[in-house]
């Protein structure tokens, strides 16, 4: 029983809008609106030992999403957050279609004559490989108390994700790197990285023509 009173009418108002907002939320009554489920999240998802150096390695926390051979894109979160920022995004990338031309040739024999024929068929699939990680620090990724956080470590641990993704999957697409807050500017030192890289190969393989 609710108490007469002041009090007692607080309650009453708040027990009211607590149950409305419970209604408005449900799955039953998003989808009578056309709404969207919000999409269901974890702590943890998979896991992968980054060998940071020699001697150090740590245990980092990431999800995947979508066929392996589509287009790989790797969501990095920004200060204070973890891979769980993206939830939303996860679903709308997933949801993204792309057409593919398939040839089907199909051999048939009559009387021992054969003929051979062929037509093109095209089917829908899911574009993107969807990739998020938790950086060193945060989420549920192992939290060293001595490490040297900096971007520089980041940039490293992203560029070390994607090698090792790349190795797993091979896909045959360049990498997306999608970055928020402090999770851009460790995106943008990957992309310096890479440049600097190139142009260090480029110099590299000057000095042995020169040779």
């Amino acid at each position: 029983s609710v108490p007469f009173g002041m009090g007692g009418r607080r309650r009453r108002r708040r027990a009211q809008r607590q149950r409305q907002r419970s209604s408005n939320s449900s799955p039953t009554k998003a989808a009578s609106l056309g709404l969207t489920t919000p999409a269901r999240v974890q702590r943890e998802y998979e896991q992968w030992t980054w060998q940071y150096s020699k001697d150090e390695s740590y245990r980092i926390n990431y999800r995947a999403l979508g066929p392996v051979d589509g287009i790989p894109i790797l969501l990095v979160h920004g200060f204070g957050a973890n891979l769980n920022h993206f939830r939303n995004q996860y679903q709308a990338l997933s949801e993204v279609m792309a057409s593919t031309t398939t040839t089907i040739t199909t051999t048939t024999q009559v009387n021992g004559d054969s003929s051979t024929t062929t037509h093109q068929e095209t089917v829908l699939k899911a574009k993107y490989r969807i990739y998020a990680l938790d950086l060193l620090g945060f989420g549920a990724s192992e939290k060293p108390a001595g490490a040297p956080y900096s971007m520089e470590l980041f940039a490293q641990q992203i560029q070390d994700f994607m090698a090792y993704r790349q190795e797993q999957d091979q896909p045959t697409s360049p990498w997306i790197l999608m970055g928020n807050s402090m999770g851009s500017l460790a995106s943008l030192q990957v992309a310096a990285n890479q440049v600097v890289d190139k142009d260090a190969q480029q110099q590299q393989q000057q000095q042995q023509q020169q040779t």
